[in-house]
């Protein structure tokens, strides 16, 4: 059941993003002191940020709503956010630290990816059909 109730919880807030980026990218680009610059970065924005991440809250929340599927979309979340987290730490390792935010998004990244982790291993696969 916690695992159910942390997918929803991390449905609701990767929804969220998408239909953020995919209204006006800068709603949330502001906060880190960006814009978008031209209509290719707008359509990046849009289908990276806005489509991957509504496309992905989708199926979280298929695996909140189907206990045959949620132990395989908690590892998913644990995946995603672990690759997000690299991509941050890569990006501080190369660029440097950009805007003080990347810090929390990390630290949320991170901090959900050990969560996730453990829920997997703490659940029972599902029964075979």
């Amino acid at each position: 059941m916690v695992s159910r109730i942390f997918l929803a919880f991390m449905a609701l807030g990767l929804g969220f993003v998408g239909v953020s980026y995919l209204i006006d990218p800068n709603i949330l680009l502001v906060r880190y002191e960006l814009s978008v610059a031209d209509a290719g970065m707008d359509n990046m924005l849009r289908s990276a940020y806005g489509g991957f991440f509504l496309a992905t809250a989708f199926y979280i929340l298929l695996g909140a709503a189907r206990p045959v599927q949620t132990r395989d979309t908690v590892g998913l979340v644990c995946l995603l956010m672990t690759g997000a987290a690299l991509g941050r730490v890569v990006s501080i390792a190369v660029m440097g630290m950009a805007h003080p935010m990347i810090t929390n998004l990390l630290v949320f990244e991170v901090v959900t990816a050990v969560l996730a982790a453990v829920l997997y291993v703490r659940s029972q696969p599902a029964a075979a059909t």
